[in-house]
């Protein structure tokens, strides 16, 4: 099992940090008052706006030496994301690069329009066939 660091403590790394434990990892979590605090985990997930990613791995630049960092398109950060995701019991599917997060945050609003309009409930959700 891995430890894993969560840069950002809002609501996507909370859930983050809920499906990392659930799949038996150990989970610390960070947000921006915690700058003192050294990241501990082997793997490192940054869930904080994009705004903030480059201020964010700069202030932690001198502790991600030897650790995967999932921030981009990085074939060994998307391995070892699987790996935690598969772990949680749901399937990992790579959707390609990083340029493909615009479709993927579309669908998501799609989604939330739908349950606002109460289409779909909040727990709704799309599914890929296997």
């Amino acid at each position: 099992m891995s430890t894993v660091t969560i840069l950002g403590t809002g609501n996507m790394g909370s859930a983050l940090a809920a499906l990392v434990e659930k799949g038996g990892n150990t989970v610390q979590s960070l947000n921006s008052s915690d700058i003192d605090e050294r990241v501990d985990g082997d793997v490192v997930i940054l869930a904080v706006p994009w705004s903030a990613v480059t201020e964010v791995l700069s202030q932690r630049r001198d502790q991600q030496s030897g650790k995967v960092v999932i921030a981009g398109d990085d074939e060994v950060a998307k391995g070892r994301l699987s790996e935690i995701v598969t772990a949680a019991g749901l399937r990992a599917v790579d959707a390609g690069s990083l340029r493909r997060a615009r479709e993927l945050e579309a669908v998501a609003f799609l989604e939330m329009t739908l349950a606002a309009a109460e289409r779909i409930p909040w727990t709704g959700g799309f599914a890929l066939p296997s």
